[in-house]
């Protein structure tokens, strides 16, 4: 990940724990923001100090040059995930990136005189899912599950526990669209997902009709869904294929006023809603609904 940095900032993170580095906020002309074990602070060359006084500001440039080195300068070459607004590293790393805006007949095509970049660095947890495992993984059945929590308030990490687990016991495959979960790099994932199947790179829609013609998983597992991915998630469980995934929102109450969620409620396609804190307590469950939306914990 040093990489991507200029050398002030490369040298001055070596000077944290990277075990416990959560998140890196590089803003053009600005302190350099950092999260370490859930507490923000800047950036200094020693390290981590909670006054701004002392931190590494970011050069006018800075997050441009994040974003080249991390395209391994071709830019061009990774566009698309640019339009989406983010970079995802070999390790997992994902860079959202903050800048101008391209568009091309009303369609955004990339973005370019980038302004900010957001570092989020992946850990793996085991055991992260150990508070709600048996919800999802009944001596019965295997519960569709929707994770619902804010940005950053560990959801990816608990679906990779969870992949890790099931993969042992049923055959499992994760859907990677962005390469967090996994992570796969020349053909092997960065992180343990036990005996998971993994495609990566692909919409939802895609990979789940194909899979379900060649690769008979009895779970899926995939990341942030949206009104979009309905019918690809309703063809899945209509099949009898179990599906475990993630959406953005902040309570139940904050989920139902998403658009088109209705879909997926009405329908029933959910068995189980399992609602974490946040980003001040990643991975902390603070209820369990069951398909009526009735809290069973």
């Amino acid at each position: 990940m040093f990489w991507i940095f200029s050398n002030q900032i490369a040298c001055a993170l070596q000077n944290i724990c990277l075990d416990k580095l959560n998140e890196i906020r590089v803003r053009n002309g600005l302190p350099i923001k950092i999260l370490v074990a859930d507490k923000w602070g800047y950036l200094s060359n020693q390290g981590f100090s909670i006054s701004s006084r002392n931190a590494i500001k970011a050069d006018k440039n800075e997050a441009q040059n994040i974003a080249v080195k991390a395209s391994e300068n071709s830019l061009y070459s990774v566009c698309d995930d640019i339009s989406k607004g983010f970079l995802t590293l070999s390790n997992g790393c994902r860079i959202g990136l903050c800048g101008e805006c391209v568009n091309i007949n009303d369609k955004v095509k990339t973005f370019k005189n980038f302004t900010s970049a957001t570092i989020r660095i992946p850990h793996q947890i085991f055991g992260a899912s150990n508070s709600f495992f048996n919800y999802i993984h009944t001596s019965e059945m295997i519960n569709n599950t929707l994770i619902v929590s804010p940005p950053g308030g560990g959801k990816t990490t608990v679906l990779r526990d969870i992949a890790q687990k099931l993969s042992f016991q049923q055959n499992t495959l994760i859907i990677d669209e962005r390469y967090e979960i996994a992570s796969i790099r020349d053909g092997m994932s960065v992180f343990n997902i036990g005996e998971s199947d993994v495609i990566s790179g692909c919409n939802k829609k895609t990979a789940i009709e194909n899979s379900i013609r060649s690769c008979a998983p009895n779970v899926i597992i995939t990341d942030e869904i949206s009104e979009e991915d309905y019918e690809p998630i309703r063809l899945a469980v209509s099949c009898g294929v179990n599906i475990i995934t993630s959406i953005h929102a902040s309570s139940i109450e904050n989920l139902l006023k998403k658009p088109n969620f209705e879909n997926f409620f009405s329908n029933k396609i959910f068995d189980l809603f399992i609602v974490l804190q946040g980003r001040e307590n990643p991975g902390k469950c603070v209820g369990i609904f069951n398909a009526n939306l009735e809290r069973i914990y």
